[in-house]
Order: C-alpha cells, then structure tokens, then sequence
C-alpha cells in the first residue's frame, strides 16, 4: 500500500494561501497609508484643529498632531483669555476669536482643555459653538484625578471617575 500524500498536498496549498494573503493584506495597508500620506501633504482630508485652554494635556495632544502629521490633523492654535505673564506662540486668540473661527468654517474640531473649575466657561463655549460645524470634544482635566489615583470607567455608557474606591474590584472581590 502506497504512501497518501494528499495531506503534504493540502498543507501546501494551505501555507501558500495564507503567506500570499499576508503579503496582500500588507501590500495593500501600506498602500492605503502611502496614498492617505500623499493627499494630506498636498491638502486633502485635512482637519482643522484648535484647543480652547491652556491645560498641559491639551498642549500635549497638539503636539502629538504635529509630531503625526500622517493623520491628518493640522493645528490652528490655542484660544484661551490671555494671563498676565503674556501667551505661547501656539496663541491663536481668545475663547471669542475661536467662536468666530469656528462659526466661520476654519475649524473642523475643537479640543477644550480646561480646569474644573472652568466648567462655567466651558458650559457657555459649549453652547456658543453648538450651531458650529465643528466636533466639540472635551479633554478632561485629569491631573485632579491622577492625585486621587483614579481612573476611568464606564457604566451603562455613561463615564464616570471614582474618587473613592476600593482597591479590590473584579470577580473574586469581597
């Protein structure tokens, strides 16, 4: 009785179907990514972005727009009041000058990083920016709650901080 080799035949097939199809899904992410790349550097699919405040994390997250160009992401400047020992260089006007741009087309998304304590302000550039164009997104200032040792959680889609909790959550927790 001779050898059956169907199975060597198979596995075969098998191995060259799943490197060709590897090749191909890479092949094509990168072209994907080659091309998205291209048209943004020469003004396409670009967003226009501003923060409203002065919050660290907010200058962080600019940054990170600029140091990532390939997302598409094109900073136009910080708003926020002037302080009495002068502004940045990212200072693109007050919270009044972003309502205007705003309104005006110039920007996509507007990132609010402001202090809790704030959240007057930030309730009344929330409703000035409300028959805008642009996405509102709020950066919430988590410094306040990196010192409780806090972090983020969601319930029934709603998110929540806690403030007080106890350390032993999960399953098994008493």
């Amino acid at each position: 009785m001779a050898f059956n080799n169907d199975f060597d035949t198979q596995l075969k097939i098998w191995l060259a179907w799943y490197g060709l199809t590897s090749i191909g899904l890479v092949v094509c992410r990168s072209c994907i990514r080659i091309g998205a790349g291209w048209l943004r550097n020469h003004g396409y699919n670009k967003r226009m972005v501003a923060v409203a405040g002065d919050l660290a994390a907010g200058q962080m997250l600019m940054e990170s727009f600029r140091n990532q160009p390939w997302l598409g992401f094109e900073v136009v400047g910080v708003y926020h009041d002037p302080k009495p020992g002068g502004v940045s260089n990212d200072w693109a006007g007050n919270l009044q000058q972003l309502v205007e741009d705003a309104k005006a087309g110039k920007i996509h998304n507007v990132y609010i990083a402001m202090q809790m304590c704030d959240g007057a302000r930030v309730k009344k550039l929330v409703h000035q920016l409300a028959d805008t164009t642009c996405s509102v997104l709020l950066i919430p200032d988590v410094f306040t709650f990196n010192i409780l040792h806090s972090r983020l959680e969601e319930m029934n889609g709603v998110p929540v901080v806690p403030l007080y909790d106890t350390p032993l959550s999960g399953l098994t927790a008493c």
